[in-house]
């Protein structure tokens, strides 16, 4: 236990704060865990499998190093997709301070309204029970009139909202962690449930920006803690290939903290944080550390498989729309900077384009074999195209003309979907559509009517994104 001592006051500092805090906090302690990017679940209901997939996440925090017993927080949770749109989720804290001892758990839903591929709001709710054992023998030549009749030993109902919205790489949460009114310094057993939302809330705001192999986040977080303390948080997280992150972050009133974490085979992640306070109990305390672990759970990836239904849906459609077979694969020559125009062709029926009669050549990953987290293995198919000019008479037939800037073809579609989760982590937004005819999976990330709009594109992924196999899939049908 925190021996008391009167020679030293910093000490006496400590254990009035802390009853004062004890006195005053929720029985449902609002987190303040540093790693908030690694699991955001921990902070707001609604992100419950946020990226699609199932996970688990444990954080341990030893706060304020140096003084005896300072607090200790420990938590852990799993969350799930089990729906288009539904996931669930599960969540078990505890929270050790001199005095109080507080375990609670929750139970989580989540839904999911989506406006798009990478564009959804998310909505979740949490409830469960916190249990509160006070050790008052710690205190016991404390004379505080708060702490004289309460009950060792009591519980009481706790509850999580949140929501957040994402419109693709842009993300802004919104949550009040504690919707009851629950005081861990109770005189009775069991609280009564009184309504409280307000008090406690906490928000975040995020955006990724992308630069080749890095990932470059700035995150806002504000806290308001009891209605009496606001509390700003800045972050800047730097992700390297998806495999190595760094960053920093300053919160008012507290202090510094560094991070540095990695992310094993897309499965396991762990990382360290460090927190330095610049505020007045630094000069009690060293800083506080904290570590996370993390890792995926199961194969299933939601948000994959609803672009691969989304992308199938468009592609048959387009499919039954077409009055003749879908026409091969056509790429800008790389020895020239633009498609070849051929002379006028006098043609019976409107004629839009003529391929080469050769086969293309295509080399899809094959169906068993796991693709490698480069860009450079995605498919080349290479077929020169010329481009029949219409006659005045006949442009009013002309059929409409699409182009595909292509990054993949793939008769697998496990493969097809692992290369659009590489392309996103590059911080592009990649789309599917199935070819029934050849059986391919087409992954794209641009389409136009306009042939140099493609073509423009088509350069700046070859050049700009190290993508020297992108290659223009072009689609006609009628208007």
């Amino acid at each position: 236990m925190f021996n008391i001592s009167v020679n030293r006051p910093l000490t006496w500092i400590f254990v009035f704060v802390t009853i004062i805090i004890n006195n005053n906090l929720h029985g449902q302690d609002v987190s303040t865990f540093s790693q908030f990017p690694q699991n955001p679940f921990q902070f707001n209901p609604s992100y419950a499998a946020q990226n699609g997939q199932a996970e688990a996440n444990i954080f341990y925090r030893k706060q304020w190093m140096g003084i005896e017993n300072a607090p200790e927080v420990g938590a852990f949770n799993i969350q799930a997709p089990v729906g288009r749109n539904v996931s669930l989720g599960f969540t078990a804290v505890s929270n050790k301070t001199i005095l109080l001892n507080t375990t609670s758990v929750l139970a989580t839903f989540a839904y999911r309204v989506r406006m798009g591929y990478g564009h959804h709001l998310n909505f979740g709710l949490s409830g469960g029970l916190a249990l509160n054992k006070f050790d008052l023998a710690a205190v016991a030549n404390i004379n505080d009139p708060a702490l004289a009749n309460v009950i060792q030993n009591n519980q009481n109902v706790i509850s999580q909202f949140g929501f957040n919205y994402q419109y693709k790489n842009l993300n802004i949460g919104f949550a009040l962690p504690s919707i009851l009114d629950s005081k861990p310094n109770s005189l009775k057993e069991f609280q009564e449930i009184k309504f409280d939302p307000f008090d406690n809330k906490f928000g975040s705001i995020s955006y990724d920006i992308y630069l080749r192999d890095f990932q470059i986040s700035p995150i806002v977080i504000y806290r308001a803690l009891d209605s009496q303390q606001d509390q700003w948080e800045g972050m800047l997280l730097t992700t390297y290939r998806n495999f190595i992150w760094i960053g920093a972050s300053y919160r008012d009133g507290y202090g510094l903290t560094g991070l540095i974490g990695v992310k094993l085979k897309g499965i396991f992640k762990g990382g360290y944080a460090y927190e330095h306070p610049t505020s007045d109990i630094s000069k009690a305390s060293g800083g506080s550390h904290e570590i996370y672990l993390g890792a995926r759970l199961g194969s299933r990836d939601r948000e994959e498989e609803y672009a691969v239904r989304k992308a199938e849906k468009d592609s048959l459609a387009q499919v039954a729309t077409l009055n003749k077979p879908v026409e091969e694969p056509i790429v800008d020559d790389k020895k020239q900077s633009e498609i070849e125009t051929a002379p006028e062709t006098k043609t019976e029926a409107p004629v839009v384009t003529e391929v080469s009669t050769e086969e293309p050549t295509v080399t899809p990953m094959e169906e068993n074999k796991p693709i490698e987290n480069t860009p450079e293995q995605s498919p080349e198919e290479v077929v020169t195209e010329k481009v029949v000019e219409l006659k005045p008479e006949e442009k009013e037939e002309v059929l409409l003309t699409r182009y595909y800037v292509v990054l993949g073809a793939y008769h697998s579609q496990d493969n097809a979907m692992k290369q659009m989760q590489i392309l996103r982590n590059k911080g592009l937004t990649p789309e599917m559509m199935h070819i029934p005819e050849k059986n391919f999976y087409y992954v794209f990330t641009f389409k136009t009517d306009n042939r140099e709009a493609a073509l423009e594109e088509y350069r700046k992924e070859r050049e700009k994104n190290d993508f020297p196999d992108v290659w223009i899939y072009r689609v006609t049908e009628e208007k």
